[in-house]
């Protein structure tokens, strides 16, 4: 994250000293902290272009900004992405641990029945995938084919 905002800081001040450089004569680009809050709203999406009208360089303003706007949507992506794949490794130890909490709550919540209490607590692509198993159950009624069907599902073996 640290390595990210350092980058971030160093990209967005690579572009404050081009847009001070070639667009002095705009308003928005003759200070310092203005040519930073400009970046920052161009990279948020907040862009007027007609900062770049009275100058004399309107195209390489245009090209600045497109630039720009790349750099930071794709600053911004890696960004998403670094802080989801932090999330997922923090929790992807203890993801089994979490879905069979959840089959018990459940289990619990539904008063789990001994008949068809495997239907109840299966999740949706298993509840598709194991349709044919579950449809004998409606006629069979069997807790030992309920406790099969459960043993299937949720052991690791």
């Amino acid at each position: 994250m640290t390595f990210f905002f350092i980058v971030f800081i160093l990209l967005m001040t690579l572009f404050f000293v081009i847009g001070e450089i070639f667009f002095m004569d705009s308003p928005s680009f003759n200070s310092t902290d203005k040519s930073l809050l400009t970046l920052f709203n161009f990279s948020l999406g907040n862009s007027k272009f007609s900062i770049f009208d009275n100058i004399m360089k309107e195209t390489v303003g245009y090209i600045f900004f497109i630039l720009w706007s790349i750099v930071s949507a794709f600053m911004l992506m890696n960004l998403l992405i670094a802080m989801l794949t932090n999330v997922f490794t923090k929790y992807e130890p203890h993801s089994v641990g979490l879905y069979l909490k959840e089959i018990i709550t459940i289990r619990l919540l539904n008063k789990y029945d001994e008949h068809y209490g495997v239907f109840m607590c299966t999740i949706f692509p298993f509840n598709i995938v194991f349709m044919p198993l579950f449809l004998p159950m409606i006629f069979i009624k069997s807790k030992k084919y309920n406790k099969f069907l459960m043993h299937l599902l949720y052991s690791e073996n």
